[in-house]
């Protein structure tokens, strides 16, 4: 609870996955990825409860041994590859017996974010009274210098623009799903995490934005894990 307003945690996290098969159960550092976001959830000074969502047993227990709640399985037409995270959502607020102010959606695909992270985006939130905050990186090439490429392989700016040098491109970031806090009022009356003119973000360094999708991006993460735990750089 953050200024007499209840917060919940949502991690979202079901069994199927396309690029890497059973990818919230896969170990990394030692580890099944969905474990990593629960952590950070538990480590949180403002939620009020931490749940996961999911249509999978053996997520759902492996869930509940790392500390988190499973009050519910997900129904599997939520489960699919088309599903999106508002419905998931939607489904997990008005499918509990308490109603809460503000939702934080945690997404094993990013597994480096931190409890600190968490209730910065609770505290901005709350304290600036908007719809929605989100955590953003700076992407690693602009997309001032990206290119469509068309039939015959014919090369179109995606951006046109009158820029000569890079150094005056004007600053661009990515929302990287690190995490997502929201108002539940807005997200069951617009259906968005992302309400237009009433959102704003928080730059997060680009290390903790890591995005699991692929084998590849396992690795890398391991290795910024690595690297981390090197420097002696607390997570937190």
């Amino acid at each position: 609870m953050y200024q007499n307003k209840t917060i919940l945690g949502l991690v979202t996290a079901r069994g199927g996955s396309k690029g890497v098969p059973r990818k919230n159960l896969k170990n990394l550092a030692g580890k099944p990825l969905v474990g990593w976001v629960i952590e950070a959830g538990l480590s949180s000074k403002y939620l009020d409860r931490l749940i996961v969502s999911t249509d999978d047993l053996e997520i759902a227990e492996v869930s509940r041994k790392f500390g988190a709640e499973v009050p519910f399985l997900r129904p599997p037409h939520l489960a699919a590859d088309h599903s999106t995270s508002v419905d998931v959502a939607l489904h997990a607020i008005l499918g509990l017996d308490k109603k809460y102010d503000y939702l934080v959606l945690l997404q094993p695909t990013s597994p480096l974010t931190t409890g600190r992270y968490l209730d910065e985006g609770v505290r901005l939130c709350i304290e600036k009274k908007v719809g929605a905050w989100v955590s953003v990186s700076e992407p690693l090439t602009s997309p001032f210098d990206n290119y469509i490429l068309e039939v015959d392989n014919y090369l179109t700016p995606l951006i046109k623009h009158n820029y000569t040098r890079r150094q005056d491109y004007p600053p661009v970031f990515f929302i990287n799903g690190v995490v997502c806090v929201t108002t539940t009022e807005s997200l069951l009356n617009r259906k968005t995490f992302f309400p237009e003119g009433d959102l704003i973000g928080y730059q997060v360094p680009k290390e903790v934005s890591a995005d699991i999708d692929t084998d590849f991006d396992f690795l890398w993460t391991e290795f910024l894990i690595q690297q981390t735990k090197q420097k002696g750089v607390p997570r937190g």
